[in-house]
């Protein structure tokens, strides 16, 4: 298997470009205070940044991942109100070995994880993954710049992760409830109409939507993992 920074390296990066920007757009917000620069400045000042990142992250010294070893893979979905579609989840190679229970497996997130150690995640040989490679880099290059190219704000938001721990162990009375009609009230916002029985279609979709991706996550981990066997033995 290869690094997701391989692959990085081996993929046009205009392409990747193209479908970064595709699946997460630039906000509004992002340039409320440009007013001073034409839409073509902009789009070039926000590719050259873009372009910089990809260069950094492939030339950029790699730290094997200080706990377990990573593998990103892709997997078919439907959860929520997704159509059914595909998703990219993370898991550790060792526990998908050592498992005899695959549909239990825990898959991470790792917005928290510096760069130079999610680089060295493996991507899956399953051919499901191979076939959606451009879906890994894109949800990858997501999950590692949540805090900024450079993760320049990822000192503040562990140590205000590490509060929020430290608050909800030591005052469990001051976690509060969500109330979704006092939300709607205060912010004016209209409360929908519900049909009779619509909360009880509502949880046989959204169960009926995780057993069908629970299913297809198994399925592709137990390629996954008779992959690997495979690459053990021949060792």
């Amino acid at each position: 298997m290869k690094t997701i920074q391989q692959v990085l390296r081996e993929t046009d990066h205009k392409s990747i470009e193209s479908a970064y920007f595709y699946e997460h757009p630039i906000n509004l917000w992002e340039v409320k205070n440009l007013d001073d620069i034409s839409i073509g400045e902009f789009n070039k000042h926000i590719s050259d940044r873009f372009q910089e990142f990809l260069n950094k992250l492939c030339e950029m010294d790699i730290k094997k991942y200080r706990l377990k070893q990573g593998i990103l893979f892709v997997y078919k979905s439907q959860t929520d109100d997704t159509l059914l579609g595909t998703s990219v989840g993370l898991i550790h190679a060792d526990e998908l070995i050592e498992t005899d229970n695959i549909s239990d497996l825990s898959t991470y997130a790792y917005e928290f994880t510096e760069q130079k150690e999610a680089l060295s995640f493996l991507v899956a040989d399953n051919k499901l993954t191979q076939d959606n490679l451009m879906d890994v880099i894109v949800d990858f290059l997501h999950e590692i710049s949540f805090f900024g190219y450079n993760q320049e704000s990822l000192g503040e938001e562990m140590k205000k992760l590490d509060e929020s721990f430290k608050e909800c162990k030591e005052h469990p009375e001051r976690l509060i409830e969500f109330d979704h009609e006092k939300l709607c009230e205060e912010y004016g916002i209209p409360i929908t109409e519900e049909y009779p029985e619509e909360d009880e279609m509502k949880r046989r979709y959204y169960e009926a939507g995780m057993e069908y991706t629970r299913y297809c996550k198994t399925i592709e981990l137990q390629r996954i993992k008779n992959l690997l066997t495979k690459e053990i033995m021949e060792q």
